[in-house]
Order: structure tokens, then C-alpha cells, then sequence
């Protein structure tokens, strides 16, 4: 009897077949030789109580690469889905990530750590890399930029993707196109639509809009050499992570249009969108694809080279109209109560903007200036949620105080904040020509169309170191009084932004009042 029970028990361990990632079970593959082994024993065991061994495939878990403090779902391939069961996650570094029972693996410190992933019937060893997130500024104050704007929460229409939507580099006219409408962009230059499948998590889920806009792709191609399936591939993903995390969000998507930077890669371009537009016909419901880029394609193929910056890439400012027409087509967009569209002057926390620290809305501003270096002195720039950028009136009263010799104060009018000293700027200078212990104030304004100074007071006295001022951005010309009484005109881009600085001295403006309003905006336009 000993002998029988030990014979059966030896089949039982023999029969077992554990598979292991990417292979079989060598004990499960022993199966024939346990088989032949058995014949031996057939005097004493009973045909009936052998266990016949299952095939069950292999489990497989690719190197899973992720940015730190985001999330995303293990990829669980089992060559045999039927077979598929609960697996148990062993960390070997527990400080590079978690993994929850469902295979959600979060990222807390940048390194690689080995995984191992089993239960009853596989065995498998994987790595979980967690990157440094190349992006965490701009996705830090995308995020705190939205928050404290306060935008309601019903009817939301958040623009997200490359630098195609990016309002800092690219898109800077995106509020002449949106300001007064419950809308913002998340836009990030660079980003591929693998990144967007991790930001949305932060930057678009959290706020549940009612509407996604989307231009991404192309550095998928460029910059990630993807191929075409591998793009769509991307594409699919986020899509339909966006539609599982927000199911009653509609999704609109713009084609990546053909470009002169990457001649090759134009008719891997149109593949990618053959197939999204199928993706997106095919899934209606929550899918709206816009054909941007046959607005940029020329007859024979090409890019319209005549609709692109210098770069050959990126649209021109004037271009941008493509995509709000074709968007406006498919999706009408929610006006902001009155209340919310109010404008402040306000210092940004953004480095490689010099711009500092949030200042409250209010009707006086002060600027201090405590550095000789143009790369780091103070702007304050007029500010909805993003730099504001259209038609607008402003009067108020200024002070300056130098602290040091050649202190000035300025009102600057210029395309973007990075282009101080582009041509169509106006700056009207207010500064200290004197010393320290006897400034003598004057005031001029420099464009750099034609580097003329226009001198209204020279040798200012201290005590009338300061005046009234009013100016007047309309259609592409600006206008200063200077006291009220004097006035110059400029030509500028039309839809600059605006903005206060401060070098070597405080800047105080009071009695500080700003108009948007076209129709209030011409009554202050001079009539001589």
C-alpha cells in the first residue's frame, strides 16, 4: 500500500506543468517522459487515477517604461487568453514603483527595478523603468495656471497635444481666437502621444471637460521615428484612454499636416491619418476627425509652404483661423460669464520668461526692479489665464523711483514676451538719465523697425517723476498720451500682448483701468 500511495504521488508531481514568461514549463514539457516512466508502475496503479498534463501557453510582460508620478497599465499577454488568471506582483525595489492587483504600476522614483509576476500556472520576470518627466514644469504650471483661473466646470472645451497648440511658443494668438469662452490649452511643444497618454491624467481627466481638442502625432513620426502602425498604434491608445476615463467626452482630432522640415515623411504622414480616420469613423460616437491637413497640402502633395514659419513645421500666427473654422464646424463653444473674462496684470512663475509671482487683480500694480540684467528683470504681463493677446485700452497713472543710475520703468507692446526686441514692438521707456542722488527723468519710445527715440521731456525734474498715461492697442496700431496731451503711434502685429516692467527702480501704476471692448476701445482712439 506504501508503494502505491508513493507511485501516485510521483505522478502527480510529474504531471504538473508550470509556464514560465515567454516558454513553456520544462516540467510540463517532461510530460512524455513521465508518461513512459508511468508504464512501470501499471501493475500497481490504477489506469483511472492518472492525471493527464494541460498545455497552458506562456505569460509575457514586456520592459514597461513610465514617467515619474504617473500610472499606466501593465501589458499582460498570455500566448493563451483562456488560461489567463490572477497574477501576484513581487517588487524587488519597492521605492521605483507600485503595481496594483489589476497590473496599474505608478512610478515613484526614477530607476529600474526587476518584477516578478506568478500564480499557480506561470512564472514570469519583467523591468519597470520610471524616466525623469522632461516635461514637469510646463505640466506643473499648465495645471496650477488652470486651477486658478476658476473656469466653470460645466461645458468645458480643453485644447491638449504638441507645439502646435502650445500658447507660450507657438499658438500665442490663442486667446484672440477664445478669450471669453470656456476655453484653455494644454498644449506642450514636443510632446508625443505617448506623453499625452500620461499627462491627460493630470492635465485633462482630473477637470472632466466636455470637449478634448487634439494635435499630436507628428513628433511620434519626426522626433520618435515611429512607423506608421506603431503611430496609430499610439494614437488608438490614448484615445480610447481618454474615452474610458471620461465616456461622455467628445474627442476631436486634427490630422498631422504635411511639413517642409520632414520632406520623408510625408507619405507616412497620410497613412497615419487614413487610418485615424477610420478609427474615428468607426467610433463616431465620441471620434470627430479634421482635415487640417488638406488645408496645408498643395496640388501635388507638397506642403504649402506659404501657410508654415521659417521652419518649414509650424503654422504661421495668421493660420491658425484653419483650425478654429474647422473646429467651430463640428463644435460650439461655451461663453464665460462676465465676471470670469476680467483681466489682471500678473507676474508668472516660468523661468525661461523671466516672469516671477502671482499678483491679485487689482487696480494699481508695483513693479520692483532689482537687476541691471534683461534676461531676469520684472515684466508684468497682461494676463487671462494665458498672456492676453487683442485689442485693449489702458490708462492709469505712473511713478517710477530709480535705485540706481539708468533705472527705467517701460510699457511694453510686442507679439509674444520673448520677442522684446523684434520689430512692430513699441516700448515706451521711462527712465533715470541721471545719478542715484539726482535722477533726471525723460521718456521716449524705441521700435526697432527704425531705432527712432522720440524724446517728450528732457531733464525732468524729481518731483515729476511720474504721469498720466493712456494706451491704445487697435488692428495691428498702437497709441500713447503721454500726460494726456501727447501721443504717439505705432505700428504693431495685431493682437499683442501687453505688459509693465522694471529695471533698477519701482514702478508703481495707479488708478489702473483696462477696456477690451472694441466698441469702448475706438471712442479713445485720436480722431486727428
Amino acid at each position: 500500500m506504501m508503494r502505491k500511495n508513493l507511485g501516485l504521488a510521483l505522478l502527480v508531481l510529474l504531471s504538473l506543468g508550470i509556464s514560465s514568461c515567454g516558454q513553456e514549463s520544462s516540467i510540463k514539457e517532461s510530460s512524455s517522459s513521465a508518461s513512459s516512466s508511468s508504464d512501470s508502475f501499471s501493475s500497481i496503479v490504477d489506469s483511472s487515477s492518472v492525471s493527464t498534463s494541460v498545455d497552458k501557453g506562456t505569460l509575457s510582460i514586456p520592459l514597461t517604461h513610465l514617467p515619474l508620478g504617473f500610472e499606466r497599465k501593465l501589458t499582460i499577454e498570455y500566448s493563451k487568453p483562456e488560461y489567463a488568471s490572477q497574477l501576484t506582483f513581487n517588487i524587488a525595489n519597492e521605492a521605483i514603483c507600485s503595481i496594483t492587483d489589476d497590473g496599474v504600476v505608478t512610478g515613484l522614483k526614477v530607476g529600474q527595478t526587476l518584477v516578478n509576476a506568478s500564480n499557480a500556472d506561470f512564472d514570469c520576470d519583467f523591468y519597470v523603468s520610471v524616466d525623469t518627466d522632461q516635461f514637469a514644469a510646463k505640466v506643473a504650471r499648465r495645471f496650477s495656471s488652470y486651477t486658478a483661473a476658476s473656469y466653470p466646470e460645466d461645458h468645458r472645451t480643453l485644447f491638449m497635444g504638441d507645439s502646435f497648440f502650445d500658447t507660450d511658443e507657438f499658438f500665442t494668438n490663442f486667446n484672440s481666437f477664445y478669450s471669453g469662452y470656456n476655453v484653455f490649452s494644454m498644449g506642450i511643444s514636443a510632446t508625443t502621444a505617448d506623453d499625452w497618454y500620461y499627462y491627460s491624467q493630470k492635465l485633462v481627466y482630473p477637470f472632466e471637460p466636455e470637449n478634448v481638442v487634439i494635435h499630436i502625432g507628428t513628433n511620434d513620426i519626426n522626433d520618435d521615428k515611429c512607423t506608421t502602425n506603431e503611430t496609430e498604434e499610439r494614437l488608438v491608445r490614448l484615445f480610447e484612454s481618454i474615452h474610458t476615463n471620461l465616456p461622455s467626452t467628445k474627442i476631436f482630432y486634427f490630422g498631422i499636416e504635411p511639413s517642409n522640415a520632414f520632406k520623408g515623411n510625408v507619405s507616412e504622414d497620410k497613412r497615419v491619418n487614413e487610418l485615424t480616420k477610420t478609427y474615428c469613423s468607426t467610433n463616431s460616437s465620441f471620434m470627430t476627425y479634421l482635415d487640417s491637413p488638406s488645408a496645408f497640402t498643395k496640388e501635388d502633395g507638397t506642403a504649402d509652404t506659404s501657410l508654415l514659419r521659417a521652419d518649414g513645421l509650424h503654422p504661421l500666427l495668421t493660420s491658425y483661423h484653419i483650425y478654429t473654422e474647422l473646429l467651430g464646424t463640428k463644435l460650439t463653444l461655451t461663453e464665460l460669464p462676465k465676471s470670469v473674462t476680467d483681466k489682471s496684470f500678473e507676474q508668472l512663475n516660468d523661468s525661461s520668461l523671466n516672469w516671477l509671482s502671482y499678483t491679485p487683480k487689482s487696480d494699481s500694480l508695483t513693479i520692483t526692479g532689482s537687476t541691471s540684467c534683461v534676461n531676469s528683470r520684472s515684466f508684468y504681463c497682461l494676463y487671462d489665464d494665458q498672456a492676453y493677446q487683442g485689442n485693449i485700452a489702458i490708462t492709469g497713472h505712473l511713478d517710477f523711483t530709480a535705485t540706481k543710475n539708468f533705472g527705467f520703468a517701460e510699457i511694453f507692446v510686442s507679439q509674444g514676451m520673448k520677442d522684446w526686441a523684434s520689430d512692430n514692438t513699441l516700448q515706451i521707456i521711462y527712465q533715470n538719465q541721471g545719478s542715484e542722488a539726482t535722477p533726471l527723468y525723460d521718456t521716449y519710445w524705441w521700435s526697432t523697425n527704425n531705432s527712432i527715440k522720440k524724446i517728450f521731456e528732457s531733464q525732468v525734474a524729481q518731483a515729476d517723476s511720474g504721469f498720466n498715461f493712456k494706451l491704445v492697442v487697435y488692428n495691428g496700431t498702437a497709441y500713447f498720451y503721454y500726460k494726456n496731451q501727447n501721443y504717439i503711434t505705432q505700428t504693431v502685429l495685431k493682437n499683442p500682448c501687453v505688459a509693465f516692467g522694471a529695471e533698477n527702480g519701482t514702478l508703481t501704476v495707479s488708478s489702473l483701468a483696462i477696456q477690451t471692448n472694441d466698441d469702448e476701445i475706438t471712442q479713445l482712439i485720436p480722431q486727428n
